[in-house]
């Protein structure tokens, strides 16, 4: 969306987007994933789904550690625009959440990240003056699709959905604001 879009951002050159795209995900998906996958192999998490609250903390907290540092990197290193490193610090901001609420309760982490990323699109939209309505209607139709999913697997009731996916939301626009 952005690649294209008539915004600032789409005037930069494509291996610079390329690169700074690769790094973003990397910290926020990637690196996430092989921590899920180091705790399997250390025995802390029993498997992917991760179906116990304790199992999700140190995933969480070192997923959490590495989006932060993802957002300081590419907004020293690259001297992004808050608008596009804000991505990086609201899920630092959706998974400190995640890590609070955990112990107590298990909240939906898919929905979580949905609803931020739902949000972030919609600000980043507003903020660069882009139609973001095609991706919008694609993030509404995999939030129902996971939610059912979700609860067709019994992992987690429909509060734990709904509230993970306001809880990220709001994580990811309170985020976006105070940058």
């Amino acid at each position: 969306m952005l690649y294209f879009s008539a915004s600032p951002w789409s005037r930069l050159p494509m291996d610079f987007k390329s690169s700074v795209l690769f790094y973003v995900s990397l910290g926020t998906t990637l690196i996430p994933l092989l921590w899920i996958a180091i705790c399997m192999l250390f025995r802390i998490v029993s498997d992917i789904e991760m179906p116990s609250r304790a199992e999700r903390f140190w995933p969480l907290l070192l997923s959490c550690i590495t989006s932060l540092m993802t957002g300081i990197i590419a907004q020293v290193r690259w001297e992004l625009p808050t608008s596009l490193t804000g991505i990086t610090y609201g899920t630092f901001a959706v998974l400190l959440a995640a890590l609070v609420v955990t112990p107590f309760w298990k909240i939906s982490l898919h929905s979580m990240g949905l609803g931020a990323l739902l949000c972030f699109v919609i600000t980043i939209g507003q903020d660069l003056n882009i139609d973001t309505g095609p991706g919008l209607y694609f993030i509404v139709l995999l939030s129902g699709l996971v939610g059912w999913a979700r609860l067709y697997l019994i992992a987690h009731n429909i509060h734990q959905i709904v509230v993970g996916f306001a809880l990220g939301c709001l994580c990811m626009h309170i985020t976006l604001v105070l940058l």
